[in-house]
């Protein structure tokens, strides 16, 4: 019988999308990639009709070099093998994490249990206790650890409603399987030219889908709906979508903290009081939003969008101080 497998994963301390949480729990495990990984998640954009948001581009482990990422029609792993579990064991053991398509209704470890699909991120299993080692966003809003049964996988995978309507959250994941494994032989090396590129694009709201920058074809066919950098916080959803993008930029508070933490170690930026002091306020500013916004949400009140009008110019105004401090201060 197969032993065991887990391969290494550290759930991270920012969340966004479960894609982008599955990278960087996989990336903050290696000091090698935080160059990369800091030189990156700089962008946003959001589709100004359907709200949905994104730090740009979204297929962005596409482009890491410190991953090989390949893709499987379901159709093969439905013809291949007897199951979806036995394809799981043999991408585990080969190194591969597996990051499928699966329909919530059959895996009761999910608070949500409607006819949905999800994208969670695999990354070992257990033939004693069948059962698969997963991370997603079980509990709505919380990233955690589940042992799913090999049988809930199993059917999860089979019932997945393939014939729903098109969701731009999974474009590139429907009707295939994603396969992620690290390479251990990547190097990359800080430049101050690319990160000055992203926090001048940041800065200036370009929409990098028009300039066909890392843009997927179905962005392209509709370019105009969507709205980069600062100018996303223009278009903030007053619904259920409004959680999420406030999810995104109390991570952007985030990440503003560690990259700064990280350049300054590196010696690839000066020191500036002022930016510390701006990134401590974006993350009071940008958190205070978010959970004030999960209150009502308990509560099942309407949120007062208007009531936080100054909130969100509070953020604007701070990411463009902070954004233009790294570009006066990068060495």
């Amino acid at each position: 019988m197969k032993k065991p497998i887990e391969l290494p994963f550290r759930r991270p301390t920012i969340f966004h999308t479960p894609r982008d949480t599955a990278l960087l729990g996989i990336l903050t495990l290696d000091p090698n990639s935080y160059d990369w990984l800091y030189s990156n998640f700089i962008d946003i954009y959001f589709n100004k009709i359907t709200g949905i948001d994104n730090y740009y581009p979204k297929t962005i482990w596409e482009y890491c070099p410190f991953l090989y990422v390949f893709y499987l029609p379901y159709e093969y792993i439905l013809t291949s093998y007897n199951n979806f579990s036995d394809f799981i064991e043999t991408a585990i053991s080969t190194g591969y994490y597996v990051c499928p398509l699966i329909n919530r209704k059959f895996i009761k470890e999910y608070s949500v249990h409607d006819e949905s699909d999800h994208n969670p991120f695999i990354t070992g299993f257990n033939p004693l206790q069948r059962t698969i080692t997963t991370y997603d966003f079980f509990e709505e809003g919380t990233y955690s650890k589940e042992n799913i049964s090999y049988s809930s996988v199993n059917e999860a995978f089979l019932e997945l409603p393939r014939t729903k309507e098109f969701n731009e959250d999974y474009s590139g994941l429907q009707g295939r399987v994603f396969l992620i494994k690290y390479n251990n032989n990547a190097n990359y090396q800080f430049n101050k030219k690319e990160v000055l590129t992203k926090l001048k694009s940041f800065l200036t709201s370009e929409n990098l889908i028009i300039k066909n920058i890392y843009s997927v074809d179905i962005e392209k066919e509709c370019s105009e709906d969507y709205v980069f950098g600062l100018e996303c916080y223009n278009y903030l959803k007053n619904g259920w979508l409004l959680r999420r993008q406030l999810g995104l930029i109390y991570s952007k508070a985030l990440f503003w903290k560690k990259r700064y933490i990280y350049f300054r170690e590196k010696n690839y930026l000066k020191s500036n009081e002022k930016t510390v002091e701006n990134i401590d306020c974006l993350i009071n500013i940008s958190r205070e939003f978010l959970f004030l916004y999960m209150k009502y949400e308990i509560q099942g009140k309407k949120f007062s969008f208007e009531r936080y009008e100054k909130m969100r110019k509070e953020i604007i105004d701070l990411e463009r101080s902070i954004a233009e401090e790294f570009i006066s201060d990068l060495y």
